[in-house]
């Protein structure tokens, strides 16, 4: 599990299709502009994972890794 919480700090990965749907979501919830790009969100994930002041929650079901942050906290990201 700790390889996987280090991968999700290197790249974002999605399941096929999924990364449009989560975009399309987040752009109707207004947590992105309706402008925004696929490289936009992945963006705005990077920064969330690197900050060290958010934190990161990691589950397992059947095999597979999903993520869940708290904090929410972009200032000390990767380009702040």
């Amino acid at each position: 599990m700790l390889d996987a919480l280090h991968g999700i700090r290197k790249a974002v990965q999605w399941k096929p299709g999924k990364d449009i749907f989560h975009l399309k979501k987040r752009q109707k919830m207004k947590h992105l502009r309706l402008s925004a790009s696929l490289l936009d969100y992945h963006e705005v994930i990077s920064a969330l994972v690197e900050n060290e002041r958010n934190i990161i929650y990691l589950y397992g079901f059947r095999g597979t890794h999903y993520y869940a942050v708290r904090g929410f906290d972009l200032c000390a990201g990767k380009n702040g």
